[in-house]
């Protein structure tokens, strides 16, 4: 459990992070219009605690930062054999030629949590991307967590 409690805390930080960075400019999307890694099993609300509380977490540092923003949140099941490479892999492929940029400064590669950020948007428009991929911590199965950040 602390180590999705770090990993809460991490991803919050990095959530907060693309909100205060976003600087490019465009029409904002929805998380219908963010790819979805093929064979992801979407978990939902309530079909696994860990990712509840996982989720639960983040969305009250999001309220607590203040911050008038909307967050939107979709964890993913994972097959067997499914690497953080094959997950960054795919978003760089999707992304590639769009108006999102990749920042650096929300990449993590850890053992147990991989994420990639990208920032569009300006004005009343700023988004934030982040893809990351918690690792097969408990034996289930990685997490794929996609988090839409929209001022």
């Amino acid at each position: 459990m602390k180590r999705y409690n770090r990993v809460a805390v991490s991803l919050f930080a990095v959530v907060v992070l693309v909100w205060a960075l976003a600087c490019t400019g465009s029409e904002p999307v929805t998380m219908a219009d963010i790819p979805v890694y093929p064979d992801a099993t979407l978990i939902e609300s309530g079909d696994d605690p860990i990712v509840d509380m996982l989720v639960a977490a983040m969305e009250e540092g999001m309220a607590e930062s203040g911050e008038d923003v909307n967050v939107e949140f979709k964890t993913y099941g994972l097959g067997s054999g499914v690497s953080w490479d094959d997950i960054k892999s795919f978003y760089e492929d999707e992304l590639a030629g769009t108006d999102w940029e990749t920042d650096p400064e929300l990449s993590e590669d850890s053992a147990e949590l991989g994420m990639v950020g990208w920032l569009r948007g300006s004005g009343a428009s700023e988004q934030g991307l982040l893809v990351a991929y918690v690792a097969d911590i408990f034996g289930d199965g990685a997490t794929l967590l996609i988090v839409l950040v929209s001022e």
